[in-house]
């Protein structure tokens, strides 16, 4: 009989990271506590960091503090936004031009009436569309806008974790969840040039949901490349 040896670089090499794919624009992953600033005794956090490297796109405290929780989402700790609370980017972000790809593991909001933006394009010194949320008319109502708007409703389930691929590609912008295509169409040309996650702004549109992870390219996303990135975020945080 034969003993076999596995070597872990072996295994090391053969798993996906999000950095394997280029154009990596921003990664915030909420379970990766070594990048994330918070009061020990409250777990209010102050500070998401870029995973991509590129400091001036880390996450700041804008509104209300968010809440981080151990262990929430298949035992990963994810950041909570309820209430009136948001983050943006350290500045305003040098314009980068459609296709963009975005992808976000949330849990989708409770019904409470009014646009829950998940994030929004949108600085203290910038404001545009640049947009997926939820809740337009209703809790199964989900929309895609840049200077148009795209919208679907379907039964996704309020307080029900999903994964979404937003792929911003003026007339062919597509949004997924879970895997499956939900809706396509003409958003329009403006790129993204501000960041801020969990809210519309300081003054309204707030998500009111946890988020896991949220991943930013600057570009299109398809084929093999988003097969793989949608099977890292399903098997991560256990759908």
């Amino acid at each position: 009989m034969s003993n076999f040896v596995i070597n872990p670089s072996v295994l090391e090499s053969t798993s996906f990271s999000p950095e394997d794919i280029s154009d990596l624009y921003a990664w915030y992953d909420m379970s990766e506590v070594a990048t994330i600033t918070k009061n020990p005794a409250t777990n209010l956090v102050s500070k998401i960091e870029n995973k991509e490297g590129t400091t001036t796109r880390d996450l700041l405290q804008g509104g209300d503090k968010p809440l981080w929780v151990s262990a929430s989402r298949n035992g990963l700790d994810v950041v909570d936004f309820d209430g009136d609370r948001w983050l943006q980017t350290a500045s305003p972000l040098t314009e980068i031009d459609q296709p963009i790809t975005i992808f976000i593991v949330l849990e989708t909001p409770a019904g409470d009436a009014g646009n829950d933006k998940w994030w929004y394009n949108r600085h203290s010194d910038v404001s545009q569309n640049f947009a997926t949320y939820s809740n337009e008319d209703s809790a199964d109502t989900f929309a895609v806008r840049v200077s148009n708007i795209l919208d679907v409703s379907f039964p996704a389930g309020a307080g029900v974790w999903q994964y979404v691929t937003t792929q911003f590609n003026t007339t062919a912008t597509k949004l997924r969840m879970n895997g499956v295509e939900k809706l396509s169409g003409d958003v329009g040309t403006e790129g993204l040039s501000g960041l801020i996650l969990g809210a519309y702004s300081d003054s309204g549109g707030y998500s009111d949901i946890p988020i896991g992870e949220f991943i930013i390219y600057d570009k299109l996303v398809s084929g093999a490349e988003l097969t793989s990135m949608e099977t890292y975020l399903k098997d991560k945080w256990g759908f």
